[in-house]
């Protein structure tokens, strides 16, 4: 009965919005359009557009809009005019009301790298673990790299419902339930299907946990809803964001944004396994179980809300999000999550659930250069109630980060010269939580973190139904108990050619996804200091899924890219990415010095 009355409000809705004629067709959060309308906004001196993607091409056309063909510059007026045409055209197939497209691509992906042995690591389930084998050390972007093959269905309903379905042929996420055969573990791999890594005999493996994206929305001219599977970004961030950044393969959400030129309010609702399923003394923190003997139980959601303002003539941009993450064993959801106008931070169950807060503003004081800053509030002792520790006495920790950059951008050899510099500084326990019993800091039970995950079914590991939580910081892409700096030069021609070349430079202290919140401090400068100071280089909380007793030193990264992109034409593009990589104190081990060189080629062919 339930069902049925959400699906006749989901039709009365989708009825009443048809008035409208405004599609809703939803763009991701990489999109090319978002990308041309950033570049217009910060040549013709209006701060960024709406940084909380993914955005239907009302909202996009409404930020189009906003600024005039006269304003843009000459050498952009090409791509805005394909802008708005792309924007306002209907879907090849016509059916009357009815609309409907198929698109298909091929996209080949070489990968190479040079450093397939160095140090080894064990976690609690007995996983060899290697810094550059795995999707964590590689500047490409492992986790949404491109199918082989990808076939898309689009379909739509008086430009007011929007249904996407997205089919990959591609190597399964997961090639068994250790490290041997993820990528990177010999020199030379592929995404092709079998050959994702060449040269150990790896088996055949077909990723069986698609869609990737998959969702319906429908919506009017100033509002969109869209239920099921796509990607999240929020901010401006180049080396990620503090409240929501691109680092999972997907979220399963259900996504309220509203919008007008000065205004936009976002509500979310973001669903995940509990980590009563993976956070286990039995299983341990990484856990690859049987879908037979290990039943599913809980829910993990995690519910925000974002309010965006603009003010001084377009120049100014203010962000406000809170969220909060919310977790319960018997999977019964507090209705009051539900509620798009309430305040996260009075849910007061700290057992269940935890919120934080984070500010953005950006600004563009004249054409050409946009400064921006964000920051994160996870945890503050208020004065005079609370301790945050210190080298006198004991306390939780406070809990925030902060993250600045400029973007300056000007017309050069008839393309577009841009020139980005970002610095982000997270405190050591940022997105992280205490214990279910936080009177029992040695109990082996979940942190109510930040830390969320995906539930992959493996193929060709040799045991049936196996799978695999894959863990991922929702908020910064390095979470907390890090420093960074990072410095980006592109030039491109719009539509024929980008050139970039990225120098990336983190020192990131010992705490990791897997650390435990509890108290510190009252043990003298030095330790306070050492353990609890960003970056930090000893570990003396514990940590669910490895023995840090040999964590040491604070490790160092320095990441030295050059990236090409070149489109042939509008079917054809090649890319190609190399970098360097230097890591100094790896696994944060003092003198633990590797590194690595590694290519990335590809082609990518659509119909």
């Amino acid at each position: 009965m339930k069902r049925l009355l959400l699906c006749l409000l989901c039709i009365v809705l989708g009825t009443l919005s048809c008035f409208s004629a405004v599609s809703q067709r939803i763009y991701p959060v990489d999109s090319t359009a978002y990308k041309v309308i950033s570049d217009i906004y910060l040549l013709t001196g209006h701060a960024m557009p709406s940084s909380s993607g993914p955005w239907s091409a009302s909202e996009l056309l409404a930020m189009a809009k906003a600024v005039s063909q006269d304003e843009v510059p000459a050498f952009l007026r090409e791509s805005y005019n394909k802008l708005i045409n792309e924007l306002e055209k209907d879907l090849s197939i016509d059916l009357g009301n009815i609309s409907m497209q198929f698109n298909a691509s091929a996209t080949l992906e070489l990968y190479y790298h040079t450093n397939t042995e160095g140090s080894v690591r064990i976690d609690n389930n007995s996983i060899s673990e290697k810094a550059f084998v795995g999707t964590q050390n590689w500047a490409f972007d492992m986790v949404h790299s491109s199918p082989f093959v990808q076939i898309d269905f689009q379909f739509d309903v008086c430009d007011s419902i929007y249904l996407y379905l997205g089919i990959p042929f591609k190597s399964g996420f997961h090639a068994g339930t250790g490290f041997e055969n993820e990528v990177g573990a010999t020199n030379l791999g592929s995404n092709i299907p079998g050959l994702k890594t060449i040269g150990n005999g790896a088996s055949f493996s077909i990723d069986p946990n698609w869609p990737y994206r998959a969702f319906a929305s429908f919506g009017g001219k100033a509002w969109n809803v869209q239920i099921g599977r796509d990607r999240l970004n929020w901010g401006l961030g180049k080396t990620g964001n503090l409240g929501i950044s691109d680092n999972l393969p997907f979220h399963d959400m259900l996504r309220f944004t509203a919008f007008s030129k000065s205004f936009k309010y976002t509500f979310l609702i973001s669903s995940f396994p509990h980590k009563v399923n993976f956070y286990d003394p039995y299983r341990g923190s990484d856990m690859r179980g049987n879908v037979e003997k290990d039943p599913l139980q809980g829910i993990s959601l995690y519910a925000a809300h974002r309010i965006e303002g603009r003010f001084f003539k377009d120049r100014l941009s203010l962000s406000l999000t809170e969220a909060v993450m919310y977790c319960s064993e018997t999977a019964t959801p507090d209705l009051r999550l539900f509620n798009p106008a309430t305040i996260f931070h009075n849910f007061y169950e700290p057992s269940n659930a935890n919120s934080t807060l984070v500010i953005e503003i950006d600004g563009t004081p004249f054409k050409g250069l946009n400064i921006y800053a964000q920051y994160i509030l996870d945890d503050l002792a208020v004065p005079g109630s609370e301790d945050a520790g210190g080298p006198d006495f004991s306390g939780y920790p406070n809990a925030m980060g902060f993250l600045a950059g400029a973007r300056y951008a000007t017309e050069a050899f008839d393309g577009l010269l841009t020139f980005n510099i970002e610095g982000a500084f997270i405190n050591p326990y940022t997105y992280l939580r205490y214990n279910s019993d936080p009177n029992n800091p040695s109990s082996e039970a979940y942190g109510l973190d930040y830390i969320v995950s995906t539930r992959t079914y493996v193929t060709g590991s040799g045991a049936d139904d196996s799978l695999v939580y894959d863990e991922y910081f929702l908020g910064y892409r390095y979470g907390g108990d890090c420093a960074v700096a990072n410095l980006n030069v592109e030039w491109k021609r719009p539509g024929l050619i980008a050139i970039s070349s990225n120098i990336f430079f983190m020192a990131h202290g010992t705490h990791d996804k897997w650390t435990r919140w509890d108290n510190v401090g009252g043990s003298g400068q030095a330790q306070w200091e050492e353990a609890s100071v960003t970056p930090t280089s000893t570990h003396e909380t514990g940590n669910y899924r490895y023995d840090t007793s040999d964590r040491n030193a604070v490790c160092h990264t320095l990441d030295i890219g050059l990236g090409c992109n070149w489109t042939i034409n509008e079917n054809l593009s090649l890319f190609g990415q190399a970098d360097y990589i230097s890591l100094w104190n790896s696994f944060n081990k003092q003198d633990n010095d590797e590194q690595d060189f590694q290519l990335v080629l590809g082609a990518k062919y659509s119909l």
